[in-house]
């Protein structure tokens, strides 16, 4: 923003030098005609350099419209991931007790002892496997989810990260 400045500074300041040697040159004998000149020459360099600041203004407001929009998408990106997160976090521990209740099944069942042992064991030993074939897909499906949670986490971060990020330009932008 300061460059764009230096040639309306510059111009400004020529115009200044400009006008103190031309200043003096006028003659007492003049109907003011080129007083009258210098004043409309200094009026249209002052008309171009407000119309240019109008023009930066409007393009920085447009900025910060583009930064604030960026900014709300974001959030309700977050939002939504957060929901997600919840959501998963949710499944894994009812997954996690179902599990829980998988094994006391399973250490249940084997502390029974029945008169029909042979029979109730080869049941029982069944269910175990089977129990324990349910018990090792939950644990995989739990370490996907635990996986795919912290992928949505560190995604969530980076976001976050992004979004700090603009708020300082946002706010640089805004007390420029």
């Amino acid at each position: 923003m300061a460059a764009s400045k230096l040639p309306i500074g510059a111009a400004l300041g020529f115009f200044l030098v400009f006008a103190l040697i031309w200043v003096p040159s006028i003659r007492a004998d003049d109907d003011g005609g080129a007083a009258k000149a210098a004043a409309a020459e200094a009026a249209a360099v002052g008309a171009a350099e407000s119309s240019a600041l109008k023009a930066e203004v409007e393009q920085l407001r447009s900025k910060i419209q583009v930064l604030d929009s960026f900014l709300n998408e974001k959030t309700r990106e977050l939002q939504t991931k957060d929901k997600v997160l919840a959501e998963k976090e949710k499944i894994i521990k009812e997954k996690l007790d179902k599990v829980a209740s998988l094994q006391s099944e399973v250490s249940s069942l084997q502390k029974k002892g029945k008169l029909d042992a042979a029979a109730e064991i080869e049941k029982a030993q069944a269910r175990a496997t089977e129990l324990e074939k349910q018990v090792d897909k939950l644990k995989t499906d739990v370490q996907s989810q635990l996986k795919e949670k912290e992928v949505l986490e560190s995604r969530e971060s980076k976001v976050e990260k992004r979004m700090n990020e603009l708020n300082a330009k946002l706010e640089n932008v805004s007390f420029q």
